[in-house]
């Protein structure tokens, strides 16, 4: 089996260390600490944190797979994934490696997308919209519909933002939350400083005094709110996650695209069989953003489980597609416009292209048929 650095691999039926093993090629390799734009050159692809990542070539059986360890619940999911011992059949029968690459944010996940070196990833609505406007993708199933939140201590409305210095990431979902809730309460930009800072280090941040507030996807919001005092939601809004594959792949290897959404919404209906599942998949994506980050990251298991029963599991466990969110004027187009408003999108992008990278056929299919697809047969270890 070929070793890459800086990945966690599954290949053929060789599970290590109760299903996962983290490969890093240096023990002193930090997490990524410098915010991206997504508008840089290179998507986050020169960071040197990722420099010693290594791909499959075009002619190796491997399916490099791009995830966000920090992210809950869409980085649940493909942790979940990482143990799932039909899914390492069903490749390994046909000769296949699925290799998995940890990035802080979905915007630098996107750039290996873009230069070939993933074929699938998962995401936030904003890095699936850029993607689908920049590359061929296909868009195959919906991971979470959860809020991102504005928080603040002191403050209780957005209006009394004003002055004040906002920690974000730019470009993300997080980002046109708050300028989405900025505007609805009449606050402009130019009164506000916005602050462009990891997800990671957002807390850390507001607990320096270095920003007064921050805008965030979970599970930032719920650890802010079991470590800082009278921190106050201000504002929040619906977001989504989505899985998605490279086209020139999914046209190539329509099989292997279904085999891998199927065991998406295996993964799916495993966490939403008992507590313990939620439990077990939490705890194993604690290892894995410890390791990733390098320092114990304060979410518990707990908070976990909240956030992954209220975001992924409720109403029900199916990863489909919103339709409604395809339509002309809705949910979609608008993000496109956000995209293009802070210049991550060519003003001349068209937002009717997008929809069509969204292929909800394929999941319906799976369900359809989830028999033959093992969707209830569950081999986690």
């Amino acid at each position: 089996m070929l070793v890459r650095p800086g990945m966690l691999i599954i290949a053929g039926m060789a599970l290590v260390a109760a299903g996962v093993l983290f490969l890093l090629q240096n023990s002193n390799q930090t997490a990524p600490r410098e915010a991206v734009s997504m508008v840089s050159s290179k998507d986050g692809t020169s960071r040197p944190d990722y420099k010693d990542y290594q791909f499959g070539r075009p002619d190796d059986p491997i399916v490099d797979a791009g995830f966000q360890p920090l992210s809950f619940p869409a980085g649940t999911v493909p942790t979940i994934m990482m143990h799932d011992r039909w899914l390492n059949k069903q490749l390994a029968d046909r000769g296949i490696k699925l290799e998995f690459h940890p990035f802080l944010d979905g915007n630098d996940a996107n750039g290996f997308l873009f230069s070939g070196k993933l074929e699938m990833l998962w995401a936030g609505d904003m890095p699936t919209i850029n993607a689908a406007a920049r590359s061929a993708i296909v868009v195959t199933a919906q991971i979470k519909n959860a809020f991102t939140s504005v928080v603040a201590s002191n403050l209780n409305t957005m209006e009394q933002l004003k002055g004040h210095r906002i920690g974000y990431a730019h470009g993300s979902t997080a980002h046109q939350v708050l300028l989405h809730g900025l505007q609805l309460y009449h606050v402009d930009e130019k009164e506000v400083q916005l602050v462009r800072v990891p997800i990671n280090q957002l807390i850390g941040s507001f607990q320096k005094g270095t920003i007064d507030a921050f805008v965030a996807w979970e599970p930032v919001p719920t650890m802010a709110m079991g470590i800082i005092k009278d921190l106050t939601v201000l504002y929040r809004a619906m977001t989504q996650s989505y899985l998605y594959f490279a086209k020139p792949f999914a046209e190539a290897h329509p099989d292997l695209v279904k085999v891998l959404t199927a065991a998406n919404l295996r993964a799916v209906r495993w966490l939403s069989q008992r507590q313990e599942n939620m439990r077990q998949g939490c705890r194993w994506q604690a290892t894995l953003v410890n390791d990733f980050v390098k320092e114990p990251y304060p979410v518990t298991v707990s908070q976990c489980v909240t956030i992954v029963q209220r975001d992924l599991l409720d109403p029900l466990p199916m990863t489909l597609i919103s339709m409604d969110n395809l339509k002309p004027g809705g949910v979609i187009e608008q993000q496109v416009q956000f995209l293009q408003h802070v210049g991550a999108l060519k003003t001349d992008s068209d937002p009717s292209r997008i929809p069509a990278a969204f292929n909800p056929a394929i999941l319906q299919e799976i369900i359809r048929d989830q028999v033959d697809w093992k969707i209830h047969e569950f081999d986690y270890r």
